[in-house]
């Protein structure tokens, strides 16, 4: 809008210095400064973009560039043109191929002693619609790709993250199921890696426990069986002498019959003890 009001104000001051040589009521003249001004800035582009002018002349047919008509005008703005006001608006403009398109037209009143003269830029908008169009495109695909490649680094930090947690998991069910060799493979500096150099140290003092135990454990087993060994073994042989004893205690003596009676006796509870601790 700023540069079509510039374009605008540069087209009154041509056609102001068109007027300025001509007569005030020569209508010839005035033809010659409409036609200059077409011929000079008509149909061309600047910073606004191309453009069509239409030159409204009070008692005289009005003359357009391209191929624009003074229809193309809407009533409303040369109202505002006629008191003598700068206007602008946005209205549907015909484009080079004759076809209407986004616009803004622009109005400004040129003044003159004797007629009035209006005159009006007419912008097709094509060039900031594609603009336009393209930028919102371009932002549209911006964000789909911004969207996957925020997917895709989503999952490749997701898989960094939990695949290690899950080969964790498995390698804790393995040493949990008497695995004890299984140990964590240690990647890095990360807090995975000293997670995994932890679980490897607690492994590794369980296994040497559990080898402890399973030493202590055969150890017992040994102690257990050379006692019942060493003990059972002279037991036999005492038990066989006392059952011989017991049996004859009728041909003893009383008091050595009560001691045979008695080493039966204390013979069946160190037998009973004997296996209560074995």
């Amino acid at each position: 809008r700023n540069a079509a009001h510039a374009e605008v104000i540069n087209g009154v001051r041509v056609i102001q210095d068109q007027l300025a040589a001509a007569a005030p009521q020569d209508k010839n003249g005035l033809n010659r400064a409409t036609q200059a001004l077409l011929d000079t800035v008509g149909n061309r582009g600047a910073a606004a973009g191309l453009f069509s002018i239409v030159v409204v002349v009070q008692g005289a047919t009005p003359s357009v560039s391209g191929s624009t008509d003074v229809a193309d005008v809407p009533q409303q703005l040369r109202a505002l043109v006629e008191q003598g006001k700068f206007a602008d608006m946005f209205s549907p403009v015909r484009a080079g191929d004759g076809t209407f398109t986004k616009g803004l037209i622009v109005g400004a009143p040129v003044p003159r002693q004797q007629s009035a003269v209006q005159l009006y830029y007419l912008f097709p908008l094509e060039a900031e619609q594609r603009t336009l169009t393209l930028v919102r495109n371009t932002v549209l695909l911006t964000g789909i790709l911004l969207v996957a490649l925020l997917a895709v680094v989503a999952l490749m930090v997701t898989r960094q993250v939990v695949r290690p947690v899950r080969v964790a998991a498995e390698v804790a069910e393995r040493f949990a199921s008497g695995r004890l060799r299984e140990r964590m493979t240690v990647r890095g500096e990360d807090d995975l890696a000293a997670l995994a150099a932890s679980f490897n140290d607690m492994a590794d003092s369980l296994q040497g426990q559990i080898t402890k135990l399973e030493e202590m454990s055969r150890l017992q087993r040994r102690f257990t069986s050379d006692v019942s060994h060493e003990l059972r073994t002279p037991l036999t042989t005492i038990r066989m002498a006392t059952d011989v004893l017991h049996a004859s205690r009728p041909d003893f003596e009383p008091h050595v019959a009560r001691s045979a009676e008695l080493l039966h006796a204390e013979l069946d509870r160190f037998e009973s003890l004997l296996a209560d601790l074995l």
